[in-house]
């Protein structure tokens, strides 16, 4: 290689190294978690101070799944996130105690719009009967009205199937959903997730840590990297690697 190629290259590499870590993290907790559980006699319960939340899924009679909601509004609007995780565990006490797959784990992003569930739904109120629009039917919900983390390759992994397995979702539509919070005039920062089993199987379910959880590492996780000054470098050349960084850190 000539001088003229070699300090190309190296400078290539600087660039990017430059680029690479230039970005800080944040991790957050959620501020509510519950889930809604339709059975008979139950959908006006509230299950906000249990310390998991509760997947279940059996026929239309019967269906559970969780919301939970972090506040992220500590960041200046504006702020360019470059790379996020979602993260889950399972635990023993819930109900049903069946194997976490990834088949078994889906999170959607509610979106703010009118005759959803508002995005200060309070923990300890939020029921079946009260929820909002966005929920159609088993394992199904508006596409105009959530976005769908779920089934996209590289983005959702699961470390195994039995207690203390995490579950974790991350990928650009996951960071495009949380800029928009960020950019929303309406409950700017607050950000609420739904997480569900989307198979219709019979009678299986699992529990996953909330916020509520003795085991404080075992509680949902945000993980948020993001620019506090943005740079062409950074977001041009640095995002690919940072996205790839956080994904082997984490694993």
């Amino acid at each position: 290689m000539s001088f003229r190629g070699l300090s190309i290259a190296l400078l290539l590499v600087g660039v990017l190294h430059a680029g690479a870590q230039q970005y800080v993290t944040n991790t957050y907790t959620p501020v509510a978690d519950t889930y809604v559980r339709n059975q008979p006699g139950t959908e006006n319960n509230n299950y906000g101070t249990l310390d998991y939340i509760y997947l279940y899924t059996y026929s239309e009679a019967r269906d559970y799944y969780g919301y939970v909601r972090f506040d992220i509004s500590d960041l200046p609007a504006g702020t360019p996130i470059i790379y996020a995780s979602l993260t889950f565990t399972k635990v023993g006490n819930a109900e049903r105690n069946d194997g976490l797959t990834t088949s078994r784990f889906r999170v959607l992003g509610l979106l703010d719009v009118v005759g959803n569930t508002p995005q200060d739904w309070g923990e300890t109120w939020l029921t079946w009967n009260n929820k909002g629009s966005e929920y159609v039917s088993e394992n199904t919900y508006a596409t105009d009205r959530v976005v769908d983390f779920d089934g996209t390759a590289g983005e959702e992994y699961v470390s195994g199937t039995e207690v203390g397995s995490i579950a974790r979702i991350s990928g650009v539509n996951l960071v495009n959903f949380l800029n928009s919070r960020l950019s929303s005039d309406s409950y700017r920062g607050l950000v609420t997730f739904i997480v569900d089993m989307p198979t219709a199987e019979g009678g299986r379910g699992y529990g996953l840590a909330s916020k509520e959880n003795l085991d404080e590492a075992a509680r949902p996780t945000l993980l948020i990297a993001y620019v506090p000054e943005p740079s062409v470098v950074v977001l041009g050349l640095g995002v690919g690697l940072v996205a790839l960084a956080m994904a082997r850190r984490q694993r």
